[in-house]
C-alpha cells in the first residue's frame, strides 16, 4: 500500500458525512483523444482549444470548481499557439490553487497491453518534462489516468506508475460478467494492485480505482450540458425540473456508491466535452446546490473535487482494501469485452493486431531515437567546443524533441491499438486521415533522430571537419558502381556485438571487398535476393555504446579477398523429395521436401531436436473489425506449394518461401567466426504480407512437440513474461477471449520437468499470440475485415 501511504493527510471528510450522508466527490474531466475520427490538429482546432480557453475561463471565475487534465500534448499546442500571456498566468494560478490537477500527465494517454515499456516511460517523460518546464514544480502529477484501456491492461503499469510516484490510478473496467459479479458483491472496485511479481511489493503496488463502467456514464443518463448533446435528453436545468433532474442524479450516484467501501468518487464528463464550461458548470452547480440543500431527501453531500481530494481523503479514512497480484489474471487475461452482436459477450482483442505495417513502424522509429539520444550524449561529453558549435550541437536537442513528441503521439490508445480512420474510408476528407497522419509523424521523427546520429556521430568520427554521412541505407543504392562506402556501425547496447549485418548495394556491383578501420579484411559475402537486388553481408565487431568504421571497396574480380557471390538455388518440391537443411555452426534447420516449410530445429551435437512444423493459415469467416477479433472456427491452412530456393554461404544461409507478391518469408541462420550466443542460437524468420483479399485474417503456426498442457508464455509490454492458459469457458467468442498481446516475445515450454527444451518467439513489432492446441502457437500477422464491428466508424481496409 505505499502508494496511498505516500498522500499527505489533509482533512478528514466534511463535517456533513459525519452526519451520516454519502460524500460524493465529483471529477469534472474531458477525455480528449490524440487523433482517433479526426486527426489530432484537427481534433484541436475544432476541439480542445475552446475546451481549455472556456474551462480556464469558468474557473478563474468561480474558485469553487475543480477540473483534471491529462494529455500535455494538448497543453503544448495550446500555450504556443493560443493562449494568451494573461490566460497562461490564469492557469498557471489554478494549478497552484490545486483547482485544476493534472492526472496521467504523459504527452498522450497511452495504450497498455500493445505498447513496449520503454515507449510509455519515454511519453510520460516527455508530458511531465513539459510541465515542470511551462508550469513548474506545482504541476507534479501524483495520480495516473487510464480510463480508456479497450483492449485490456498490463501489469506492467502498476509497476511503472508505483516506480514513477505515483500515489493511486484510476482505470476503467466494462469486463467479463463472474468478474463483475464478484467485485459488485465485495464492493471490489478500489484495491491495491501489484504488477510485477519479481520486483518487491513496495516497488510495484499502486492503489487503483475503478470506473465501474465508464467515464461517461453521467453523460449517457442525461446530464450532457454540453452544446453537442440533445436537449431532449439533457434539459437544462429550471426551476421546473429541477427537483425531478436532483432526484435522478441522486439515485445514479446513490447506486454507484454501492459499488465502493467509502465515499464515492463520480467522474462528469466525455469525448470532447467542456467546450462551454460555463454552461455546463452553471447546470450541474444547481443540481448540486439543491441536493445538498435537501439532506434529508436524498442523503448526499457533492462537491467538485480533483484526484488528489478524493484520494487524500479515502487515505485519512484507513480502510481495508482487496489486493490483486499475479495470481489474478487481470490484465491481458480479461480482454476488454463487451456486449455485441446479438448481445452476446465479444472481446477487442483484433486491436493487437490491426494495421502491422504501422505497428512495426512505430517499434523502427524507437531503433532510430535511442541511438540518437546515445551518440548526442557522448558527443555533447566528448567533443571539443568548436566542433560541437560548428555542428549545430545545441539545435540537435530540438531534433530529438520532435522526434520524442512525434512518438509519444502514437502511443495514444486509440493509435498504437490501430483502430483510428484512414484515407481509405474518408478520400474526401483529410482531416479524417488519422493514420496518414500518424505515419507522417513517426516519418518526421525517424528523419529528425537520424539527422542527431549523422551529425554527433560525424564529430566523433573526426572530432574535426564533419563529413557527409546518411543515415539512409537507399543512399548506397544510388551510388556510382565505382564508389567506395564507408558505413559507421553503432552499437546503442551495453555490451559488446559482434554479428553480421547487410547493405543492398547499386545494381551491377558484384566485385567488392570489406575492410576495417584498420584496413583488415572482414568475412564478407554477397546474396542475391529473390526480388534481383544483390546484398552484402559482412561481420562487424562493436563495443558497448561505441561505433565501428568499416570500408566497402571496389576490387578485381580475381581478387583473393573479392567478397564471393552466393547463388541462389531453386529447390524443387514433391512427395518423393528429400528434405533440406541450413546449417550454422550450432544449429541444423530442417525443411520438408515435399512442402517447403520449415519442420524441425536440432543443435548440431545431436543432443537436442525439437518439431518446428510451420503452416501459414487464414480466417477467413470473421465478422469482427479493426477492434474486435470474432472468429468463428479455426483459421484455415494454406496448403499453397511455395516457390523455394536457397543460398548457402559461409556467414548467411537462408530459404525463401515465395508463396505470391503480397505473401513470402525468408528464413536465415548467421555463422560467426566469434561465438555470441543469441546470434548462433536464433533462427531468423522474415515474413512478408501485406494486401490481403477482403476478408481475411492471416496467421502463421509453429506446432512443436511440447508438451504444453495447453500453456504458453507471453510478455506483459516487453518486461516481463506471463503463463497462459487456454480457456475454452470464456463467454461469446472463444478464439478472440483467447488472443493476448506479444510484445516482443513469446515461448512454449513442456508440463514435464525433465524436459529442458523450450521454442520462444522474439517479435520486432507487437501481435496478436494464441495456443489453441498442445504445443502449438499462432502469431496473426495481418488483418483486413469489411465489417465496422460497431466500435469503430469504419471497416479494417488496410491494404499495406
Amino acid at each position: 500500500m505505499r502508494s496511498l501511504l505516500l498522500c499527505a493527510l489533509v482533512g478528514i471528510l466534511a463535517s456533513v458525512a459525519s452526519a451520516g450522508l454519502q460524500e460524493v466527490y465529483l471529477v469534472p474531466h474531458s477525455h480528449c483523444d490524440a487523433g482517433w475520427l479526426i486527426t489530432a490538429d484537427a481534433y484541436f482546432w475544432t476541439e480542445v482549444q475552446y475546451i481549455l480557453n472556456s474551462v480556464v475561463e469558468s474557473l478563474t471565475a468561480d474558485t469553487t470548481l475543480r477540473f483534471v487534465w491529462a494529455e500535455t500534448i494538448w497543453l503544448d499546442m495550446w500555450w504556443n499557439q493560443v493562449a494568451s500571456p494573461t490566460q497562461k498566468l490564469q492557469f498557471q494560478k489554478l494549478v497552484a490553487n490545486k483547482q485544476l490537477e493534472f492526472v496521467g500527465g504523459g504527452w498522450v494517454m497511452n495504450d497498455e497491453p500493445i505498447a513496449i515499456y520503454n515507449d510509455v516511460i519515454d511519453q510520460v517523460t516527455t508530458g511531465h518534462e513539459w510541465l515542470r518546464n511551462n508550469i513548474g514544480p506545482e504541476a507534479r502529477v501524483r495520480h495516473g489516468w487510464q480510463i480508456d484501456m479497450f483492449s485490456g491492461f498490463s501489469s506492467v503499469t502498476p509497476s511503472l506508475w508505483a516506480l514513477m510516484g505515483y500515489d493511486a490510478t484510476v482505470i476503467r473496467f466494462e469486463g467479463s460478467g463472474p468478474v463483475q459479479a464478484n467485485w459488485t458483491d465485495d464492493r471490489g472496485y478500489e484495491f491495491i494492485w501489484q504488477g510485477s511479481k519479481n520486483l518487491k511489493k513496495e516497488e510495484s503496488e499502486i492503489f487503483t480505482h475503478t470506473l465501474q463502467h465508464n467515464y461517461g456514464d453521467l453523460l449517457g443518463i442525461g446530464f450532457d450540458f454540453d452544446s453537442t448533446a440533445n436537449p431532449a435528453n439533457n434539459p437544462p436545468i429550471t426551476n421546473t425540473n429541477i427537483g425531478n433532474r436532483s432526484q435522478l442524479l441522486a439515485s445514479t450516484l446513490t447506486n454507484m456508491s454501492s459499488y465502493y467501501r467509502g465515499p464515492l468518487m463520480a467522474v462528469w464528463g466525455s469525448d470532447f466535452r467542456f467546450k462551454n464550461a460555463s454552461y455546463n458548470f452553471g447546470n450541474m452547480t444547481l443540481l448540486i446546490n439543491y441536493i445538498n440543500a435537501n439532506p434529508s431527501l436524498f442523503g448526499l453531500h457533492i462537491q467538485y473535487a480533483t484526484l488528489a481530494d478524493y484520494f487524500d481523503t479515502l487515505h485519512a479514512m484507513d480502510l481495508k482494501w482487496p489486493f490483486y497480484d499475479q495470481t489474478v489474471d487481470f490484465e491481458i487475461g480479461w480482454p476488454h469485452a463487451i456486449r455485441a452482436y446479438n448481445l452476446t459477450t465479444q472481446y477487442q482483442t483484433g486491436a493487437l493486431t490491426s494495421r502491422p505495417y504501422f505497428k512495426g513502424l512505430i517499434r523502427h522509429s524507437n531503433a532510430h531515437l535511442r541511438p540518437a539520444e546515445i551518440l548526442y550524449s557522448l558527443a555533447q561529453a566528448s567533443v571539443n567546443a568548436s566542433v560541437w558549435q560548428a555542428a549545430n550541437g545545441p539545435q540537435l536537442y530540438g531534433n530529438l524533441v520532435l522526434a520524442r513528441q512525434a512518438r509519444g503521439l502514437v502511443q495514444h490508445h486509440d493509435s498504437l491499438a490501430g483502430t483510428m480512420a484512414s484515407e481509405q474510408n474518408n478520400p474526401n476528407n483529410t482531416a479524417a486521415w488519422c493514420l496518414e497522419d500518424y505515419i507522417n509523424h513517426l516519418n518526421a521523427a525517424i528523419v529528425a533522430s537520424d539527422s542527431v546520429v549523422t551529425a554527433t556521430l560525424g564529430m566523433l568520427a573526426a572530432d574535426a571537419a564533419v563529413p557527409t554521412l546518411s543515415a539512409d541505407p537507399a543512399t548506397v543504392q544510388q551510388l556510382s558502381p565505382q564508389q567506395d562506402i564507408a558505413v559507421l556501425v553503432h552499437n546503442p547496447l551495453g555490451w559488446n556485438r559482434h554479428e553480421v549485418v547487410n547493405v543492398q548495394l547499386p545494381t551491377g556491383v558484384v566485385n567488392v571487398r570489406v575492410v576495417d578501420a584498420d584496413g583488415a579484411a572482414v568475412p564478407a559475402e554477397l546474396h542475391p535476393f529473390v526480388d534481383g537486388s544483390m546484398h552484402l553481408w559482412f561481420e562487424v565487431d562493436v563495443v558497448p555504446l561505441g561505433f565501428a568504421t568499416y570500408f566497402v571497396e571496389q576490387t578485381a574480380s580475381t581478387a583473393a579477398d573479392r567478397a564471393p557471390l552466393i547463388a541462389l538455388k531453386p529447390v524443387a518440391l514433391s512427395p518423393a523429395a528429400a528434405n533440406f537443411t541450413l546449417e550454422n555452426a550450432q544449429l541444423e534447420v530442417t525443411f520438408d521436401g515435399a512442402t517447403g516449410r520449415m519442420a524441425s530445429v536440432a543443435s548440431r551435437d545431436g543432443t537436442t531436436t525439437m518439431r518446428t512444423a510451420q503452416q501459414f493459415g487464414m480466417y477467413q469467416n470473421g465478422t469482427g473489425g479493426a477492434y474486435i477479433l470474432y472468429e468463428p472456427t479455426p483459421a484455415t491452412p494454406i496448403d499453397t506449394l511455395p516457390q523455394v530456393s536457397v543460398s548457402k554461404g559461409q556467414l548467411v544461409q537462408q530459404a525463401f518461401n515465395f508463396y505470391a507478391d503480397n505473401l513470402w518469408q525468408v528464413v536465415r541462420l548467421f555463422n560467426i567466426s566469434q561465438q555470441q550466443g543469441h546470434i548462433q542460437y536464433s533462427v531468423q524468420v522474415l515474413h512478408h504480407a501485406q494486401m490481403l483479399q477482403d476478408p481475411n485474417e492471416l496467421v502463421t503456426v509453429y506446432s512443436t512437440d511440447l508438451d504444453t498442457q495447453g500453456s504458453w508464455f507471453i510478455d506483459e509490454s516487453g518486461l516481463e513474461m506471463n503463463k497462459r492458459v487456454f480457456d475454452p469457458t470464456l463467454p461469446g467468442n472463444v478464439i478472440g477471449a483467447n488472443y493476448h498481446a506479444m510484445v516482443s516475445s513469446c515461448y512454449l515450454r513442456s508440463a514435464d520437468s525433465a524436459d529442458s527444451r523450450q521454442f520462444t518467439v522474439l517479435s520486432s513489432q507487437s501481435l496478436g499470440v494464441i495456443s489453441q492446441q498442445d504445443g502449438q502457437i499462432e502469431l496473426m500477422l495481418h488483418r483486413r475485415t469489411n465489417s465496422s464491428d460497431s466500435q469503430g466508424p469504419y471497416p479494417l481496409n488496410d491494404t499495406r
